[in-house]
């Protein structure tokens, strides 16, 4: 269902946000350790264990860039340090990565600390000619160059301003949009502006049809109840500039995702239709879950 968003005043739209915001922490806080692929309590496969370490640490690297001084912030940290170093982790890259173990290689590269095993993993990246254009297409090279650069690595990429205007912030696509499109969108937009927090440098008239765009895509996706999409088109609507919190379709992602959440803090699954009870038991809830309620902790990192 898609109508009109309300509009609300930025403060009351604001102390929504903290209350999201302060109940998404809460529950990463009480399972972080199930993001530990070691954990003998660990309810992933084994096949999605890497994916979740790695989103943790690209959650981490973005909150760090706001200096916090928290608790869960160096819990999460010190964690992820004692992982990344384990030959066992490249391992399961090597094992479990499949088609995604070349983007799953340079996110490693980029936020891992220097070791040998890093230096391993380097290695292979470009035994592979991984960061080159060769047999990429622009989005692909848009993420390579976005890790690659975080590395401080030489590559042979095509620069930022040739891959935005192949990209679908340059062009984007007419409504009803599908949600695969959706999703490539806010990735494009995640990869150029930092997950919201640096300016992608599009020319003005790009950036206001970027974000009508953005605006119409919010608006469908609050009202349908897409939770995981709605965060990450808040993420995208802040990274064009954006005033999330006077904007009535950034105000109606923050209203979709605060009644999705539950008393414990997380949202439960990527949308309404598919979203799962808190009866479940723990481990199974953790495995629903932690991808959408760790995006929309990112989300509002990018929004505050």
């Amino acid at each position: 269902m898609t109508g009109t968003p309300d509009v609300e005043t930025p403060t009351r739209v604001r102390d929504r946000l903290g209350g999201l915001a302060e109940g998404v922490m809460r529950w990463l806080g009480r399972n972080m350790s199930y993001f530990d692929p070691f954990s003998p309590s660990s309810p992933l496969p084994e096949n999605r264990r890497v994916k979740a370490a790695l989103e943790l640490a690209v959650f981490c690297h973005r909150w760090e860039k706001l200096e916090p001084e928290d608790d869960l912030f160096h819990e999460a940290t010190s964690m992820l340090q004692g992982i990344f170093p384990r030959p066992e982790f490249v391992e399961l890259i090597d094992t479990h990565g499949g088609v995604h173990a070349g983007s799953q290689r340079i996110v490693y590269v980029a936020l891992a600390p220097r070791t040998n095993l890093r230096e391993a993993v380097l290695a292979r990246l470009k035994a592979d000619d991984y960061l080159s254009p060769q047999g990429k297409s622009a989005y692909v090279q848009l993420e390579t160059r976005y890790y690659a650069d975080k590395a401080h690595l030489e590559h042979s990429l095509e620069s930022y301003q040739d891959l935005t205007a192949k990209s679908l912030l340059a062009s984007p696509p007419v409504p009803p949009v599908p949600t695969g499109t959706a999703y490539a969108l806010t990735h494009t937009a995640f990869f150029l502006g930092d997950y919201g927090h640096r300016d992608m440098g599009l020319p003005g008239d790009v950036r206001e049809r970027a974000e009508r765009a953005v605006c119409s895509m919010l608006d469908s996706s609050a009202g349908d109840d897409l939770w995981d999409l709605t965060s990450e088109l808040l993420i995208t609507l802040a990274g064009l500039g954006g005033d999330v919190l006077a904007t009535p379709s950034g105000q109606a992602g923050i209203r979709c995702l605060a009644r999705a959440q539950q008393a414990d803090g997380a949202i439960p699954g990527r949308s309404a239709a598919s979203g799962v009870p808190p009866s479940l038991p723990p481990g199974q809830f953790f495995r629903r879950c932690y991808h959408t309620t760790l995006v929309t902790a990112l989300m509002t990192l990018a929004v505050r």
